[in-house]
């Protein structure tokens, strides 16, 4: 039967469903095209907010947004920087935002000792990425880990989080032994050229050989500088930020909550030291606690400079520094062996420092010395 031999009624009826369902199609191409439409300005808006030229970024926040995420300075051309991490890291903060108003973890947002910190490290422009390209550091000092950290479930936000705290400790710790080490170099060269030394860099020289057991006994001033110069040196902040994560569980170990530690350093002293848990049976040594973490960090620069056990590790930063190298932190890791009784102790923080990309945060200045919280 053809089309003109159909029924009336028929007829009509179908001509009347065909135009529905185009108009369907219709309605549904346009909400879908405006929904692709405002995602793309959206990306558009943070692409424009970037001034190639200048490398600055506009102080203006993306309005757009519910938080107002700002953008930091960021060179377009710079190999570490690309669209999807940028979006990968304002997905983050709102993760964190969802933590910090989650009322089933019974934190309230403004009493949290971690919104606090996040809340000054957002309004004082401090952020990591930052930080590895401008390769300087605000002086962020903060005193004892937040013990919300371990509630915050996105990995990558409570990592960050963990490293922004230590990170100006670590610089802050290593600067001061920069700074000891430049007046050893020079007392040192002074001593190559024959030259006396003044009462004051002598006691200095003497007094510096005793803090570190270094025997004084027929040894020449200027062979006594020399072996100082081996002790007195940084630890690559890679290589601290890897320890102090392994060993702190990322700041959300008993020991970083209770006792400001974050390198588990053993001490016998009942009166500053936790208890580990789990003990082996005659064992009687305590996890050294601190009144805050700057002192966990210079302790621990300090046992690594100071104790029989790092001699391999302190011999191998020596021959960079004789050869005038870059101390390369994943292969001076390796010497770190007598740490932990575990096996693969070294590859755990070599893995830790590669996958984290630790090394970027290497030759990393102090640019202010005030405490932010």
């Amino acid at each position: 039967m053809r089309l003109d031999q159909l029924p009336i009624k028929n007829y009509t009826w179908n001509k009347f469903a065909r135009f529905i369902y185009i108009a369907s199609l219709f309605f549904l191409s346009l909400y879908f095209f405006s929904i692709g439409y405002s995602n793309y300005t959206y990306l558009t808006n943070i692409e424009l907010s970037y001034n190639s030229n200048s490398q600055i970024i506009s102080n203006k926040p993306l309005d757009n947004h519910p938080d107002n995420f700002r953008l930091y300075e960021k060179n377009l051309e710079d190999k570490t920087f690309n669209m999807p991490n940028t979006i990968s890291k304002f997905a983050s903060k709102l993760k964190l935002d969802e933590w910090r108003n989650n009322e089933d973890q019974g934190l309230a947002s403004h009493d949290t000792k971690v919104a606090n910190i996040m809340n000054k490290m957002f309004g004082n422009n401090y952020d990591l990425n930052k930080v590895s390209f401008s390769k300087t550091v605000p002086g962020f000092f903060v005193d004892h880990m937040p013990k919300e950290i371990s509630f915050i479930q996105e990995t990558e936000v409570r990592k960050k989080l963990f490293i922004s705290i230590v990170l100006p400790l670590i610089v802050e710790a290593n600067r001061d032994v920069t700074l000891k080490r430049e007046r050893l170099k020079n007392i040192y060269d002074k001593l190559l050229l024959s030259k006396s030394l003044s009462i004051n860099e002598h006691n200095w020289l003497l007094n510096l050989a005793i803090e570190y057991s270094i025997s004084t006994k027929k040894v020449t001033k200027v062979n006594l500088a020399k072996k100082l110069l081996v002790h007195i040196d940084i630890i690559p902040n890679s290589i601290a930020i890897a320890q102090s994560a392994k060993e702190s569980g990322w700041g959300t170990s008993r020991f970083a909550m209770e006792g400001n530690a974050l390198f588990g350093q053993w001490t016998y002293n009942d009166k500053n030291g936790l208890m580990p848990n789990e003990r082996n049976a005659g064992d009687d040594h305590l996890v050294r606690s601190f009144e805050n973490l700057r002192q966990s960090v210079i302790a621990y620069i300090d046992n690594i400079n100071k104790h029989k056990a790092y001699h391999s590790f302190r011999e191998q930063r020596s021959i960079y520094r004789e050869n005038n190298n870059k101390i390369n932190s994943l292969i001076l890791v390796r010497e770190l062996w007598p740490y932990a009784e575990s096996p693969n102790y070294t590859e755990v923080l070599e893995l830790i420092i590669r996958s984290n990309e630790l090394d970027l945060f290497d030759d990393i200045k102090l640019i202010d010395e005030s405490s932010l919280v």
